[in-house]
């Protein structure tokens, strides 16, 4: 597993070529004229419609950014400008964090079959007749089916639909705050209303209707179907436009609706189905926006694509996103083999499950068979859904271990996937439960000192949360039994993995005990402190304090003021302003075409004083027009940690 390291903006929109001799390189598809455009969290509404009406764009929609609040996440769009055009614009804007083309997905599924097929063989393939010995679900779980929307009205679905306890039907008012209006069922992100009914009429309307079927529909009524669970409740959140593809805003946006519901109103969302992808499509935010719901305790099953490739060497997306709490699911037939169709990857997807000939329900009351990953995902969301009933205490990461770790061993299937095996659910249910402190986000961390046990052999990693205001100091010490070599590693809030130390902020590798660091904090937010037990095992000691930073600089800019001749010499003056004594500030100037927002001059002004007033003298030699000036601070404090971003900009009118 990969892990998600210092963020850098994206300006390129090729995809590497396939190696010689494999598949080529799937073709990228996104909406043109579009694009996803992150803020820093130090931006305000004004920096950010100040910078996209500079690009000659326009703010189309404002999305959530749960993984990182205080950060803006702008859909703008522009009829001047490609989608690579308004990469290279904001790829100057120094507020700019990240873009990325508005990527499109689509489901992944094949044409249906008969729909009088009748037999559901892959509920007794995956053993859960023995599982529902023990458990047959829980009204208290709910499973959000992001997809082309559910019919709540269906016979085998409507006493399993989830009902929001915070909204009231039919009334015409958003009674909960959350932005949508009787968001009943769940929403629509796609339309931005609260209405997930499936609404479009393309050939796969029905998909999302389909998946909630496999996972939830009502199980020993005396008719239709049984779902994976009898009992559970289904969130319904049609996000496909009517052009048969789900964008990646949408997307977005329905994580976001999932993740306020769980953290901000307490529904227990344990699984999102994610039946969809494409190839060359990832994207930072879509990724930062499924670790964020792994970090509130819900997995996300993904579809492994339908393409027959290997995912290893050509990445689909979003399952072949690197993170601890994303399923990434084949599809088998029923001779357990691969079927003809399903994607595979000895380390990038993760078991399979039944995905051909598959009934279930469709709109309209009635019902179909399928084949592909699509189908195959959502017994794995549904065993999901049981393993929450049966174990309602346990974390994301050891749901997913509880499924990866208790498959049915398939020879057909070895070398082609993670676990080399097909989903059995009763293995899962009843399977011993896993360390919840192995992997991110771990556990919350105790009062110091903190003692337990670490082994090099069989548990080498004990993960704990630790919040940290940016200029905080932690200082934390490690020490442990005799023979033993325990290390420290911290890692930043957007890791995803602790597999990767390279990606530590801070580390204590020493010989002997006990063994430190101290790091002053550079960005605020839930960090992951780490035992790893390099070689031998035994107890140890772990002991930390937190210093808070009292100095906490601030930045103010003013806008310069310029007016000059065409080929000048112009002084363009302008002031930063930071608390004194306590930091410094890097400033950067920037002179854009005011007609397209195209910048034509760059100039790194570098480090300065603090409290200064600052001129830069500039040869203009542009061409006649109208220019807006940019000057922006970065303020940094003595430890050296960023602070603040401060901008402003004038008017420039070479004549």
């Amino acid at each position: 597993m990969a892990v998600l390291g210092v963020a850098v903006m994206v300006v390129s929109l090729g995809v590497a070529a396939a190696a010689s001799g494999g598949p080529p390189a799937p073709v990228e598809e996104w909406a043109p004229h579009e694009l996803l455009v992150e803020y820093r969290a130090a931006s305000s509404a004004r920096d950010v419609r100040d910078g996209v009406g500079a690009a000659g764009a326009r703010i189309e929609r404002t999305l959530g950014t749960p993984w990182a609040p205080g950060r803006r996440l702008v859909l703008v769009e522009s009829t001047e400008h490609s989608v690579s055009e308004l990469m290279a614009i904001f790829a100057d804007d120094p507020l700019v964090l990240r873009v990325s083309p508005n990527y499109r997905d689509r489901v992944c599924d094949t044409t249906p079959n008969d729909t009088s097929y009748g037999s559901q063989w892959g509920l007794p393939k995956i053993a859960a007749p023995a599982a529902w010995d023990t458990t047959t679900g829980s009204s208290d779980v709910v499973i959000a089916d992001i997809d082309t929307g559910v019919d709540y009205n269906h016979p085998d679905l409507a006493a399993n639909m989830w009902h929001n306890p915070n909204e009231i039907a039919a009334n015409g008012v958003d009674d909960d705050g959350n932005g949508y209006v009787d968001d009943v069922y769940g929403i629509d992100s796609n339309a931005m209303n609260g209405d997930p009914f499936p609404k479009h009429s393309f050939a796969d309307v029905g998909h999302g209707t389909h998946v909630a079927g496999i996972c939830a529909a009502v199980g020993n009524n005396g008719s239709g179907i049984a779902g994976t669970m009898w009992t559970g409740r289904i969130m319904a959140i049609q996000t496909f436009s009517s052009d048969g593809a789900a964008y990646h805003d949408d997307e977005i946006a329905a994580i976001d609706y999932v993740i306020h519901e769980k953290t901000h109103d307490g529904v227990n969302v344990v699984a999102i189905n994610a039946s969809w992808g494409s190839y060359g499509s990832a994207d930072p935010s879509v990724r930062a926006a499924i670790q964020a719901a792994g970090n509130a305790g819900i997995v996300f099953c993904a579809a492994a694509g339908n393409e027959t490739k290997n995912n290893d060497s050509i990445p689909h997306y979003p399952s072949s996103y690197p993170l601890p709490c994303i399923i990434a699911v084949a599809a088998s037939d029923a001779s357990d083999a691969l079927a003809s169709f399903s994607c595979y990857g000895a380390t990038s997807v993760d078991l399979a499950a039944p995905g051909t000939g598959i009934l279930s329900t469709w709109p309209s009351d009635s019902y179909a068979s399928w084949d592909g990953t699509s189908v195959a995902t959502p017994f794995v969301t549904g065993s999901v859904g049981l393993c929450a009933a049966q174990h309602p205490a346990e974390t994301a990461n050891q749901r997913v271990a509880r499924i990866v770790d208790n498959v049915d061993a398939v020879p057909a299937l070895s070398g082609k996937c993670v676990s080399g095996g097909r989903l059995n659910l009763n293995k899962a249910l009843g399977a011993v439960a896993p360390p919840a402190d192995d992997e991110i986000p771990g556990v919350a961390i105790p009062a110091s000192p903190v003692t337990d046990t670490v082994d090099s052999a069989s548990d080498s990693d004990d993960v704990y949360s630790i919040d940290l205001n940016g200029g905080d100091l932690l200082e934390a010490s490690i020490d442990g039994a005799a023979g033993s070599d325990f290390d420290l590693y911290l890692f930043p809030p957007d890791a995803a993995s602790v597999a990767f130390p390279g990606s530590a902020v801070a580390r204590a590798r020493g010989t002997s005990y006990p063994d430190s660091f101290a790091y002053a904090a550079r960005t605020t937010g839930i960090h992951y402190l780490d035992v790893y037990a390099g070689s031998g095992g035994g107890a140890y000691t772990l002991t930390y304090a937190v210093t808070p930073d009292t100095s906490r600089p601030t930045t103010k800019a003013w806008a310069p003021r310029t007016g000059v001749p065409r080929y000048g010499p112009a002084t363009i003056r302008y002031r930063l302003i930071d608390t004194p004594g306590v930091g410094r500030v890097y400033a950067q100037l920037l002179v854009k075409k005011a007609s397209t927002g195209r910048t034509v001059k760059k100039v790194e002004i570098g480090w300065k004083s603090v409290n200064v007033t600052l001129r830069q003298r500039l040869k203009c030699s542009m061409a006649k027009g109208r220019y807006h000036v940019y000057i922006a601070g970065t303020t940094r404090d003595l430890a050296d940690n960023p602070w603040q971003i401060a901008t402003a900009y004038g008017i420039l009118v070479v004549k």
